[in-house]
């Protein structure tokens, strides 16, 4: 059991591979072709949108309270989750840029991202600058990100990990949407339209500055 969003989608692959139940904790408003996916094949707990991801973890710690019935991988909290994208997704990263990454955008939402691809890639370069994006107010529709000053704030979290920090609106966000699915063909979710608007930004504080850059940026 855990609250939804993509990597419970995983979870959901692997529970049905291993003929588990799932249940999971879900905002009211997720994008529908994830809560459809769910509807299919999972029992869903629906929780208010106005409390954002913050009510399908609260939800979720309730029900997980069962412990003969449940077990609860909290994705917030388990430090598996940061490292398999210090293994994986850091590493594709490096390797697909061949080296070249100047600059890395992540979302703050699970915060795996944000720590594990991070820790990696100062690794491989520290010159690498690293950096987390969240919405710029804690009433937002970024689905799956954190307004980090009035979140819950996840046990993984460590602020001074990223170099820097920047907030985008919703608006901005949805925009890019728009325009990267008419103008681009990318069907892109609400908080990695974030990510590219956020991104985008930072290209352009880079080449004013007369500087290039090779950006990589990763939603969640």
């Amino acid at each position: 059991m855990r609250p939804a969003g993509i990597p419970a989608l995983r979870t959901l692959c692997w529970a049905q591979l291993k003929d588990f139940r799932l249940r999971c904790a879900c905002v009211q408003c997720v994008a529908g072709a994830e809560a459809h996916s769910f509807r299919l094949r999972a029992n869903i707990v629906w929780t208010d949108p106005a409390d954002g991801s913050d009510g399908a973890i609260l939800k979720a710690r309730e029900l997980a309270q069962d412990k003969d019935r449940y077990y609860y991988a909290d994705q917030y909290g388990n430090q598996a989750n940061w490292k398999a994208h210090y293994k994986g997704t850091a590493n594709e990263i490096w390797q697909q840029t061949e080296g070249q990454i100047t600059h890395f955008v992540a979302g703050l939402g699970t915060q795996r991202n944000v720590h594990g691809v991070t820790r990696r890639l100062k690794e491989l370069n520290p010159k690498i600058e690293c950096i987390a994006m969240q919405p710029d107010s804690p009433f937002h529709g970024l689905e799956g990100l954190k307004y980090m000053a009035t979140a819950i704030v996840p046990p993984i979290y460590d602020a001074s990990v990223a170099d820097r920090h920047v907030e985008q609106s919703t608006e901005e966000a949805y925009e890019m949407a728009k325009h990267l699915g008419r103008n681009e063909g990318l069907l892109l979710g609400i908080s990695a339209a974030a990510a590219v608007a956020a991104s985008l930004k930072i290209g352009e504080e880079e080449a004013r500055a007369g500087r290039s850059a090779v950006l990589g940026h990763h939603p969640v």
